[in-house]
């Protein structure tokens, strides 16, 4: 279990990642951003759409966790999203615009809930028990992993 001050940790990441984001995608055009990464990897905007995507499942089961007792958590598979959800023609500036909607509104979430909410669970398909703090760190891993892909895609 974590202790408060590095859930606040956790939250301040969370905040800080579209901030990051932005800086990250200054002075590109859009155009650039929907370039193939090196090696046929993802464009920017994929990897925008990928995290924005997972930003409302997160904060949808982060609310059922905090609203519904022990709630059955439906696992996705988010191999076909790049396709099925056009990522490619998007453009990454509107979609980091709604990921930072829509992360606001998650951490105005996380700012107001108890210590004891943390450990609140639900039960994710495939994976078993998992907590609100749980949630939160793989938001948190999430967003690392996402600003490192997009640095290396900038490259």
């Amino acid at each position: 279990m974590i202790d408060s001050n590095n859930h606040q940790d956790l939250i301040d990441q969370l905040r800080g990642t579209p901030e990051q984001m932005r800086r990250a995608i200054a002075e590109r055009t859009r155009e650039e951003l929907q370039q193939p990464g090196e090696d046929g990897g993802l464009s920017v905007v994929e990897i925008l759409c990928d995290l924005q995507d997972w930003e409302e499942i997160s904060g949808e089961r982060i609310a059922r966790i905090l609203h519904e007792h022990a709630p059955y958590l439906e696992a996705y598979d988010d191999s076909l999203w790049s396709i099925e959800h056009d990522y490619a023609s998007r453009d990454g500036f509107a979609v980091l615009d709604s990921f930072a909607l829509t992360r606001a509104k998650l951490v105005d979430m996380l700012e107001t809930i108890s210590a004891s909410d943390w450990q609140r669970q639900g039960e994710l398909e495939g994976r078993g028990r998992i907590t609100v703090e749980w949630l939160v760190e793989q938001a948190a891993r999430h967003d690392t992993l996402h600003i490192e892909a997009i640095l290396e895609a900038l490259a």
